[in-house]
């Protein structure tokens, strides 16, 4: 994607989570988001891990330990997370408060409609800027509220499982796509890296 589709992609993005004003506050933000989205394109991205680091490491051959692994690596991939509280809260989730739809008689054009969930929901609660508050929470913490306390948690705790259960199996089991053999393929697995895990 070059930088005048981020940048439009981005505009678009903004407008649809209502920072569209004209005001200073808006019109700085959308300019600041734009360009450090600019900037972040231009540089290279660094690896996540070297290959040596990652032929050194040891992935558990039993399904217990090897869910032990993951979590562990969940718990020490981040020093903290940042939770946040959302004005919209009897809302599920966070979501974009508007949706696009290109005009009908200038397709050129496009429109910001507001969702039905947010049809009352006053403007200012709806500015990203004022709606949400966050705040720095330990890893523990945070993992602990979504996995044990919180129902929801049950697909996280469940996706972990399923994530150690496949890589077990994998790395013992499964040809390399590209060179066929096996025991070839290594553990690359981490919040940071969602569907690299192999």
């Amino acid at each position: 994607m070059n930088e005048k589709a981020v940048s439009v992609e981005l505009g678009h993005a903004l407008r649809e989570w209502g920072v569209s004003g004209n005001h200073q506050e808006h019109v700085e933000f959308r300019r600041w988001i734009i360009k450090e989205a600019v900037s972040a394109l231009r540089l290279k991205p660094d690896a996540k891990k070297s290959m040596e680091s990652i032929k050194k490491s040891k992935f558990p051959k039993d399904i217990r330990s090897a869910y032990e692994h993951v979590l562990h690596n969940e718990l020490t991939d981040k020093d903290f997370i940042y939770a946040y509280i959302d004005k919209c809260c009897d809302i599920d989730g966070p979501e974009e408060p508007f949706y696009r739809r290109p005009d009908k008689f200038n397709p050129s054009k496009v429109n910001y409609i507001r969702r039905k969930a947010h049809k009352h929901t006053k403007m200012e609660d709806i500015d990203p800027l004022t709606r949400f508050q966050f705040e720095i929470c330990s890893t523990e913490v945070v993992l602990f509220q979504s996995w044990i306390l919180k129902t929801e948690g049950q697909a996280a705790a469940d996706g972990l499982f399923f994530e150690a259960a496949i890589a077990c199996h994998a790395l013992q089991h499964e040809s390399c796509y590209n060179c066929k053999c096996r025991q070839t393929l290594r553990w690359n697995g981490g919040s940071g890296s969602a569907w690299q895990d192999l």
